[in-house]
């Protein structure tokens, strides 16, 4: 009736669209839990894979973080918000990894607000009436070698590059060490697949990688290698 009456206020929307539609952004706080999900649920599938690689029943080292001298270890992790790559602190202490540096102060109410859901990759960030999608970087399809002749080198796992074997311009042989890449105490060692020569290194020793980073490149190996 007060529609019909032309007594209802039908410009309300269009004055306060500007406020009903305005959003704050997610406290670092929420971000950082988010953040702090994602690397525990690596860590589990790092832990998962050393179970099923070890016959030990137990190990000291499959505690959150293991054993270690001296401070917190700090580390940089690149992790998707909403798709955009973003770049975050973290230090691993004897309760797991947690998010450092500026803005990353605790807020508890934040988080008391904050729902994670999922276990694996992507995990989703509800916070209030938003909604935010965490995740690993993925490598760019384009630049990934289809025929799948070993001509590429990939970082198996999320993690650093803890050594590199080789230079550019090196003749390798089949089976040859290329890089060993660190994540949560295991290190995975990386092979030449074929005889080659190492075109490109992508990655510096020290460096962080997302899963399928590119690590190096060979190039078919030529009469003189």
């Amino acid at each position: 009736a007060d529609f019909q009456n032309a007594l209802l206020d039908t410009s309300l929307i269009g004055r306060e669209l500007g406020r009903l539609t305005s959003s704050s952004p997610i406290p670092a706080a929420a971000i950082g839990l988010g953040v702090t999900h994602l690397l525990l649920n690596a860590h589990d599938e790092a832990q998962e894979l050393r179970r099923a690689a070890s016959s030990e029943s137990y190990s000291p080292w499959s505690a959150q973080d293991g054993f270690q001298l001296g401070a917190a270890r700090r580390q940089t992790v690149t992790v998707a918000v909403d798709g955009e790559p973003t770049r975050f602190a973290v230090e691993w202490g004897a309760t797991g990894p947690r998010v450092v540096g500026a803005g990353a102060a605790d807020d508890p109410a934040a988080i008391a607000r904050t729902l994670v859901v999922g276990d694996g990759d992507p995990i989703y960030l509800l916070y209030g009436m938003r909604q935010v999608i965490l995740g690993w970087p993925t490598f760019d399809p384009g630049i990934a070698e289809e025929a799948g002749d070993g001509g590429s080198i990939r970082a198996p796992i999320i993690g650093r590059v803890a050594k590199l074997f080789v230079r550019e311009g090196d003749a390798v042989a089949k089976g040859d060490r290329i890089a060993v890449v660190e994540a949560m105490k295991m290190e995975h060692v990386l092979h030449a697949e074929r005889a080659g020569r190492v075109a490109k290194l992508a990655v510096k020793e020290g460096q962080q990688v997302t899963l399928a980073a590119l690590i190096a490149t060979l190039a078919p190996a030529t009469e003189n290698d």
